[in-house]
Parts: structure tokens; C-alpha cells; sequence
């Protein structure tokens, strides 16, 4: 669908018809009004709050028009220095199970003055906390449904009944299958112990992109499941010789001669799920 954007200075634009909408041009600027809707996964709402938010798939169709370049390294940094692949896995030692993971991804597109801006977001997912934290939601709600424990205090029917795990030394937390919540809450931590490498990587990207200067906010208006949105930003005219010598200094310094550089940690252990996750690994070029 076509658009008008109104821009402050309109003669030093030119309009340029594109498929998907109408773009507006200078020598070094870009800016188009892209329509996103429910029904191709680029927003939802959330339920208790009736807000529409932005996913994963909808900064995929804002890049676009913005043209930021999204990067897959080969590793990350873990918090305590330990240099490991991307996407990276930890195991229970208990159970011999996936149960943390990691996953980083870097954008690097152009900020309001048109200078690079490189935007490294690097993502934990712990199924542990995960699923301790979605129990506790369900136990506020509905008391009857479970219930925090300390190590060897379970009576043998909700050992045989139940759902339970230690999450922070000897404390625990106990749900009883019986009700729809907590089997919700225990598939969901399945789903996280075979996805959760696919689900951090999504969310890095989807992070990293959505902090790039020239991007929509994550929350929206929308009108029966369809929104406008307007992306305006400096055209990334970088050549891959320039991305791999600014990757290469990133990494060898953490920062880049000329350019906004900004490095996140994020856990989203205890967040709510809302968003559909693509379970396949995409995102650009890999370093």
C-alpha cells in the first residue's frame, strides 16, 4: 500500500515507487511507511494488556527499508570471560539435559547522524528459571495449583502427581498436573529444552535490530491486527570489505573508530511468552 510520509525538509526528496509501499529518497536518506499485520506474524497483542507489539518477523520486513546489515558471529563472550561457540548450549549435569542457552547476534546500520551504529545484544535463556517463573504465575492465580518447597519435604502423592524442580540450591518448586496451567507450564518447558538455542537467537536478532536507531519502537497502534509504521534512516551503503574490517576491530578492541557501539546482555528467562518463535536459524553473514 502506497503512503505519504510527511518529512521536514520535502525538497530534497524524491518519491520512488516500490513494491509494498512508497519510499522517499535523498542523496544519503531513505524513509517508507511499512505496513505490518497479525496475520504474517509481524505483531500481536498481548492479552492483559491489549498493547500490540512488534516481532521478530516485522523488523524483518522494517529492514527493508532501512537495509541494516545483521551479523551471526562465530562466538560470544560469556559473563565469566569463556570464549564458546554461537549459539552455545550448557547442560544439567544433573540430568544430562539442555537447560542454558546463549546466543548473540550484531546489527550494524547507521544512527541520526549518519555514522555507523554497531549494536551487539547477547541473549540467555535458562529452562530452569523459565519454567519456575511461569509455575509461580500459575501458583498466584490458583494456589491449589502448587506450591514452593524446600529439598525432601514433598509428600509421596505430589511425587506422584506432580511437577517439580530445584531452581536455587535445596528450594524448589512443585506443580500439580492435574490442572491446565501447569501442564501448559511443563510443556512449555519442553519446548524450551529443545528449542531454547533457536529461541535466544531469535530474540538476539530480533533485539538487535529493534535497537538500531532508525526502527519503529516495539509497541504500536494497530486497527483489526494491521499497523503503519514509518523507518527512516541513512542508507547503509557499507561494502562487506567495510563490515569485516569493522567486525574486526569491534572484536579485537570493542569499538570502532567513528562509530556508535552499544553491547547488551539479556535474559529472558523470566519473560512471558508471547511472541511465535521461528525455530529456523537465519540473520546474515557470519563471522
Amino acid at each position: 500500500m502506497s503512503e505519504v510520509v510527511e518529512i521536514q525538509d520535502p525538497h530534497n526528496w524524491i518519491p520512488a515507487n516500490t513494491q509494498g509501499g512508497q519510499l522517499f529518497i535523498n542523496v544519503e536518506q531513505v524513509a517508507g511507511v511499512v505496513q505490518l499485520n497479525s496475520i504474517d506474524n509481524h505483531i500481536y497483542q498481548i492479552e492483559e494488556t491489549g498493547e500490540w507489539l512488534i516481532t521478530t518477523d516485522g523488523y524483518k520486513a522494517c529492514n527493508k527499508v532501512a537495509g541494516v546489515q545483521c551479523i551471526s558471529p562465530d562466538s560470544l563472550l560469556l559473563p565469566d570471560g569463556k570464549t564458546v561457540s554461537n549459539p552455545y548450549v550448557e547442560f544439567d549435569q544433573a540430568t544430562g539435559t539442555a537447560h542454558r542457552f546463549w546466543a548473540r547476534h550484531i546489527t550494524i546500520g547507521k544512527n541520526s547522524s549518519g555514522m555507523p551504529s554497531i549494536i551487539s545484544v547477547t541473549i540467555l535463556l535458562d529452562a530452569k528459571i523459565a519454567f519456575a517463573e511461569e509455575l509461580s504465575r500459575a501458583i498466584e492465580k490458583n494456589k491449589d495449583a502448587g506450591r514452593y518447597y524446600m529439598a525432601g519435604t514433598l509428600s509421596k502423592d505430589e511425587l506422584k502427581s506432580g511437577m517439580y524442580i530445584l531452581f536455587d540450591g535445596d528450594m524448589g518448586i512443585y506443580g500439580d498436573r492435574t490442572y491446565p496451567e501447569v501442564v501448559a507450564a511443563v510443556q512449555n518447558f519442553i519446548n524450551n529444552k529443545r528449542y531454547g538455542d533457536k529461541k535466544a537467537w531469535t530474540m538476539a536478532l530480533k533485539t538487535s535490530l529493534q535497537r538500531q536507531p532508525c526502527m519503529p519502537p516495539p509497541k504500536t497502534r494497530a486497527l483489526n491486527g494491521f499497523a503503519k509504521v514509518l523507518v527512516a534512516a541513512y542508507k547503509s551503503d557499507f561494502e562487506e570489505k567495510d563490515i569485516v574490517a569493522m567486525i574486526r576491530e569491534y572484536t579485537e578492541t570493542g569499538t570502532v573508530s567513528g562509530a556508535d557501539v552499544s553491547e547488551t546482555i539479556g535474559d529472558i528467562s523470566k519473560e512471558r511468552d508471547t511472541e511465535d518463535f521461528k525455530l529456523l536459524s537465519d540473520g546474515g553473514m557470519r563471522f
